[in-house]
């Protein structure tokens, strides 16, 4: 262990007031970034848990990654009133991020410089926002994708928005059908939870824009000349988009009896869909040379993208982790990092390359 921000245990003690206050996991980010000067930061969106009975916005942060050390945080300054939404884009030295202010619901993009101070900000937009049992808003979380200076802001809300990033105004706006549905209460113990769903994704090729929600049904495909839709599919509330290439792009649908990785061509045929063992919306897997790979409950699982055969495409490493529900597998330098809710296991990996969605 080389640092950490807080000791673990503080989970534990917090978890009660996590549950009643339904603060939502999903709104927790951390992304690695780089300056013009090649210079490396860590920025996470994040909740101070120790303030949340003051119902503290979510904050934009940026730690040293070497050290943890904090070198700035929007609990000051001239972004203090902000609350942050969605994973920042850094693009040639300048935070792009979405964030609300914490009297209002109005979505904002931000540039913030990477000394953390704002730069401008520009409205988007009123989100169609549901309600946790308590009352609290439940916001959709952007996505933000880059491309010649256009910054396209996928809202999660039924809209894209391309903005101009060097004439710093909306170009265009799509808009699409997005069912709005206000989320389902569970309950568990004593205390009500909301139902969790997985991720989105997106990515940038030959002048398309390809996304899904998070929650929703549908994959779109947008060709941004027009703006105009090239495609819509249907692919299930339960299935994220994972990765592509120039043949394919695949899916991973996850779920009690229902969890496997598909490929499917440009066309929209799926060619084949590989049986996994169960997920849960936590697992994110990583694409290793012809492969995937996915941790799961029962260890992780890399999967053959060019292997047609369903029955000989999978091969299976139990690792260490055997307890856990699976959960995220990362690459850093040689080794593999398996991520769950039990555990962070670190394992020697073989050279590959990795080319999933980003």
């Amino acid at each position: 262990m080389l640092w950490w921000t807080d000791h673990f245990k503080k989970l534990a003690e917090k978890f009660n007031e996590l549950t009643q206050w339904q603060v939502e996991a999903s709104r927790f980010t951390v992304t690695v970034a780089t300056d013009g000067q090649g210079n490396t930061s860590l920025l996470a969106v994040s909740l101070n848990l120790d303030k949340m009975n003051n119902q503290e916005p979510y904050r934009l942060i940026n730690f040293d990654p070497a050290t943890g050390k904090k070198i700035w945080s929007t609990e000051t300054g001239s972004l203090q009133s902000w609350a942050f939404i969605g994973s920042p884009l850094v693009v040639d030295g300048t935070i792009y991020v979405t964030a609300h202010p914490k009297d209002n619901q109005e979505i904002h993009l931000l540039a913030v410089g990477m000394d953390g101070k704002l730069r401008w900000e520009q409205l988007l937009g009123q989100p169609q926002v549901g309600n946790n049992w308590r009352g609290m808003p439940v916001y959709p979380l952007p996505m933000l994708q880059y491309a010649g200076g256009m910054l396209y802001v996928m809202t999660a809300n039924g809209a894209v928005i391309a903005f101009d990033t060097v004439g710093r105004g909306i170009e265009w706006a799509f808009s699409y059908e997005r069912p709005f549905t206000q989320n389902q209460q569970q309950f568990w113990g004593n205390q009500q939870t909301e139902p969790s769903d997985p991720a989105g994704n997106s990515w940038i090729r030959d002048g398309e824009l390809h996304f899904k929600d998070r929650g929703a049904k549908t994959m779109f495909a947008l060709d941004l000349a027009g703006p105009s839709l090239k495609w819509s599919r249907p692919i299930g509330m339960d299935t994220t988009p994972i990765g592509f290439d120039d043949k394919h792009f695949y899916l991973l649908t996850t779920g009690q009896d229902n969890t496997s990785l598909s490929v499917v061509d440009w066309s929209g045929r799926m060619l084949k869909s590989s049986k996994l063992p169960d997920g849960n919306d936590n697992v994110r897997p990583i694409a290793a040379a012809s492969s995937f790979l996915v941790f799961l409950s029962r260890g992780v699982f890399q999967v053959s993208t060019t292997e047609t055969d369903v029955t000989r495409d999978t091969r299976t490493f139990r690792g260490q982790d055997r307890e856990s529900l699976g959960g995220t597998i990362l690459r850093v330098g040689d080794k593999l990092i398996t991520v769950s809710n039990l555990a962070i296991t670190a394992y020697g990996a073989a050279g590959t390359t990795a080319q999933a969605a980003k």
